[in-house]
């Protein structure tokens, strides 16, 4: 019998990743203050002359609503189109509403729901680095390699900001792993149409939380599609089971604002308002000629400037860099299953945060979950020599990377 490895991470991998999250975490609240309060939008909270937090000036707004779940409904609630998302605020905040009363009584009432948000975000963050792990170790990464891709994951810009104030970026983390989890799973058996139904409704409640997830349907539709083609399903066959999977999605999704407007007589979408997410291309087209084409102009500068960023420039070279390395090494099926549906992600979480008309590097770091797996898979298919070198140079480069984040002024909000 070979001797099995004594250290820490080869016999606690799991409890390796979560301590990493918890000191990178702890990290955020010790370093550099903010110098003036145009530095971030909200306010801060000090803790000691060496520790603080910034609370985002969104997070009144949910977590007052996760207090008073009916003011949803008030007309020009900003969070109007995220039901699903104030109402986990209410499950998780309630039982330390209670709590936070209890011990101060004259503490903001919204205060334990803040609480209930921070606490949701280092789930959502712990769900994402096991997803990670997950699906890298199906494919044969080491338990050293996946903990220091997972650095990338927990350290950037976008947990700096929002993992210590309620909000709801941490499920641009979550949803493109959990997307691609979902895509090979689906590829990996003939799922029923039942099953099919119950994933459909269970997305309808995510994207009424975070409307990437309308990616997901997207992309898990393609995946069915891709098997029933390549098994040669029967048109027929093919389109009822993306109705099975579609409807129960998109369904309740249109449903809720058109149960608000006849409840309350009007509906009310920030996004679309004020930011004209996606309807800025009818904006442009609209508009027509020379001005229309400045509009998409402008925009396609606005998102390209969010990869010219230290924060997404260098992995998207790294990841480029790999997997331009090992595209002809031989890959097994479950590896290439793996890179297929994190391709299709990357190609339709592209398309969809280039339409949005919005644009901030945090949003685009969506990506880079996915590129995390490119990376993981590359570094699997390295000839052993080089293999070896990327297991000594990873955990480096992923500690000077947190280092970088951890000592540089901001972001805070």
């Amino acid at each position: 019998m070979s001797a099995q490895p004594s250290h820490f991470l080869a016999r606690h991998p799991r409890a390796a990743r979560m301590l990493v999250l918890l000191v990178v975490s702890v990290g955020w609240l010790l370093g550099p203050k903010p110098v003036a309060p145009s530095d971030y939008c909200g306010h801060r909270i000090e803790f000691t002359a060496w520790a603080g937090l910034t609370v985002n000036c969104d997070s009144g707004g949910f977590a007052g609503l996760a207090a008073e779940p009916r003011t949803i409904l008030d007309r020009t609630n900003l969070r109007q189109t995220r039901p699903v998302f104030s109402l986990i605020g209410t499950v998780m905040g309630w039982p330390l509403a209670q709590l936070t009363h209890a011990f101060k009584p004259g503490l903001d009432p919204r205060a334990g729901y803040f609480l209930g948000y921070i606490l949701l975000n280092f789930l959502l963050l712990a769900a994402a680095v096991e997803l990670l792990a997950l699906l890298l170790a199906g494919v044969g990464a080491t338990a050293a390699e996946i903990l220091g891709l997972s650095l990338f994951l927990v350290a950037n810009d976008l947990t700096k900001a929002f993992l210590w104030t309620a909000h709801s970026q941490l499920f641009g983390l979550l949803c493109p792993l959990l997307t691609i989890a979902l895509c090979v799973w689906l590829a990996a058996a003939e799922r029923s149409r039942r099953q099919l139904a119950v994933l459909g409704l269970a997305l309808s409640l995510a994207i009424l939380t975070y409307g990437t997830f309308f990616v997901t349907v997207a992309a898990l539709l393609l995946a069915d599609f891709h098997r029933g083609w390549e098994r040669r399903q029967p048109l027929p066959q093919a389109v009822a089971r993306a109705v099975a999977l579609a409807l129960p999605a998109l369904l309740p999704v249109a449903l809720w604002p058109a149960w608000v407007k006849q409840t309350t007589g009007a509906f009310y979408s920030h996004e679309l308002v004020a930011y004209r997410q996606f309807v800025w291309l009818a904006d442009a087209f609209q508009a027509g000629g020379v001005r229309g084409l400045a509009i998409v102009g402008t925009k396609a500068r606005l998102f390209a400037d969010t990869w010219l960023t230290a924060e997404l420039a260098p992995l998207t070279l790294a990841t480029a860099a790999l997997v331009v390395l090992t595209r002809r090494a031989p890959v097994e099926t479950p590896a290439r299953e793996l890179r297929r549906q994190t391709w299709l992600w990357l190609l339709l979480g592209l398309v969809f945060l280039a339409l949005m008309g919005f644009y901030a590097t945090r949003l685009t770091y969506n990506l880079v979950p996915a590129m995390l797996i490119l990376a993981g898979l590359a570094l699997t298919q390295l000839p052993a020599a080089r293999r070896r070198l990327a297991a000594r140079l990873l955990p480096i480069a992923g500690l000077a990377w947190w280092l970088a984040h951890a000592v540089k002024h901001g972001p805070y909000s």
